[in-house]
């Protein structure tokens, strides 16, 4: 974990992709539960959030892949609601990143990551977040590139398993900004 964080200069930047690299593939190791690294997953999913600012696009690419799979580790709720929504305000602003498959794995991100809030997660307390989140994705429901608006549409349909009202609510007032109404459609209508 020290090779995670953050220090000055391209020999640091390159240790840093080589480690999340590494906690991507231990990561795959289906032996790999929770038990084994929850002392240090909270931390874990501090430091591999901070790393989806990095300058290196693989760096950013697979530090989603690895909060996708950290996410799925505890069980649902066991991680603070608070680190959750850090962790998916940082993870919203890789939808506006250059690369185009960093972007669509930030959208199949987000469900993962919100499927970790756990079923006792209230979306009416947390109304102001699910706003920030449905709007955001949202926005990007509109753009160009047609993968991305179906991984954010399916973004959505998770962020409507959090408060199915508000994200209807967002769809319905972005609905006539959009160029197409059609996924909003699609989305209100699943939710009918």
């Amino acid at each position: 974990m020290p090779s995670i964080v953050w220090h000055p200069g391209r020999s640091d930047a390159a240790i840093r992709t080589a480690a999340i690299s590494c906690l991507h593939t231990e990561l795959k190791v289906p032996e790999i539960t929770a038990s084994v690294i929850t002392g240090d997953l909270e931390k874990l999913v501090t430091l591999v959030t901070g790393l989806l600012e990095e300058e290196d696009r693989r760096t950013r690419l697979l530090a989603l892949r690895c909060l996708s799979a950290l996410s799925h580790l505890p069980e649902p709720g066991t991680l603070p609601v608070q680190l959750v929504h850090t962790s998916v305000t940082e993870l919203l602003k890789r939808l506006d990143d250059t690369d185009a498959e960093v972007r669509q794995t930030a959208a199949a991100t987000f469900p993962a990551l919100v499927s970790a809030l756990g079923p006792d997660y209230s979306g009416e307390q947390w109304r102001g977040h699910v706003e920030h989140f449905a709007r955001t994705l949202l926005v990007f429901l509109d753009d160009t590139d047609e993968a991305l608006q179906e991984r954010v549409y399916e973004a959505l349909l998770a962020a409507g398993h959090l408060n199915t009202a508000v994200v209807c609510e967002q769809a319905s007032v972005e609905r006539d900004r959009q160029r197409s109404p059609t996924r909003c459609d699609r989305l209100l209508r699943h939710w009918q």
